[in-house]
């Protein structure tokens, strides 16, 4: 059966590609498969990088910043918005070159995203981060995976990079400052899920979803203070993009 495993959590899948590798390279050895591709898995996974040499913000976990296609292994790399000032990223050619060319960001507002009480320093919250992911996914990853064919597509379903989600807040320790990296909506989810699907349906095959990230976004306690004693999280926004995922599964 030929399987991929298809990560949108807002972090490298670093253990599963670490799984995928060895398990290629075991059927390798067996002499099961004789080309340099395995056929019978694939996996991909779109998050944000930054190692923090110009930003001061090392995202977690520091790895999957190129892909590895002799082990059919596609690493979709999406910089964080806190680079919309200019810092470079350490992410793949494509999407770094777009981060460190462009003048003129996209600008959405979002009015039902939750509301934070967590300050932080962006430009604006809402300044192309979805844009530059969701570009990403149906450029990239989604005609690799098609090229693929998969019997079954396995996702590590993850909605930490939902706007607001703490999941995806890079932390600058000199600074003391938090800076959000990207900002999905509940509808990004529904189409990159209904994206999977349609992938499936051409291929014959099936899907499986596995719940990964996904935290909430921080909210003053009851009575509380915008400080760091007093916030709380609340998952009103992680909720809807889950529902909005399971959706486009049925």
């Amino acid at each position: 059966m030929r399987v991929a495993v298809v990560d949108f959590d807002v972090h490298h899948g670093n253990g599963t590609e670490e799984i995928a590798r060895h398990w290629i390279a075991k059927r390798r050895a067996s002499g099961e498969h004789r080309s340099r591709a395995s056929p019978d898995l694939f996996f991909a996974s779109i998050h944000l990088a930054d190692d923090g040499t110009s930003s001061g913000i090392n995202f977690y976990p520091g790895t999957g910043v190129r892909d590895d296609l002799v082990n059919n292994i596609v690493n979709v790399v999406v910089p964080p918005m806190w680079l919309a000032k200019g810092a470079t990223a350490h992410a793949n050619a494509e999407t770094g070159e777009r981060a460190r060319k462009k003048t003129k960001r996209f600008s959405d507002s979002d009015e039902t995203a939750p509301k934070t009480a967590a300050k932080t320093t962006d430009v604006d919250q809402h300044q192309g981060g979805r844009l530059e992911w969701v570009k990403a996914f149906r450029e990239r990853l989604i005609p690799a995976l098609r090229a693929f064919g998969p019997e079954l597509i396995v996702v590590s379903a993850g909605f930490d990079a939902a706007a607001s989600d703490v999941g995806n807040l890079g932390v600058d320790p000199k600074r003391n400052t938090r800076h959000q990296g990207v900002n999905l909506r509940p509808e990004d989810y529904e189409d990159m899920t209904k994206s999977l699907v349609n992938v499936a349906n051409v291929c014959d095959g099936r899907v499986v979803s596995i719940l990964e990230g996904g935290y909430g976004h921080l909210v003053s306690a009851p009575g509380g203070k915008d400080d760091a004693g007093t916030l709380t999280l609340a998952r009103d926004g992680f909720a809807r993009c889950v529902r909005a995922h399971v959706k486009a599964l049925t």
